[in-house]
């Protein structure tokens, strides 16, 4: 499944990044960002209609994520 990201907060060497849609996922998965592997290493807490994940690669914005 593909994915867009609409948003990213770096956090150092992670981001956290905000999703067009919630992929089912979970903390320690392998994700490809744009032909680059990274791992989820947290969903935050966020409202109802924001869907995010944190990832342990620098990320930035409109770059696809498939999982």
């Amino acid at each position: 499944m593909d994915y867009k990201v609409i948003s990213a907060f770096p956090i150092g060497k992670n981001t956290v990044i905000e999703l067009n849609e919630m992929p089912m996922i979970s903390i320690g998965q392998l994700i490809t960002i744009d032909d680059i592997k990274a791992k989820v290493i947290g969903i935050p807490m966020l409202p109802p209609d924001k869907q995010a994940i944190y990832v342990d690669k620098v990320v930035s914005v409109s770059q696809d994520v498939h999982v």
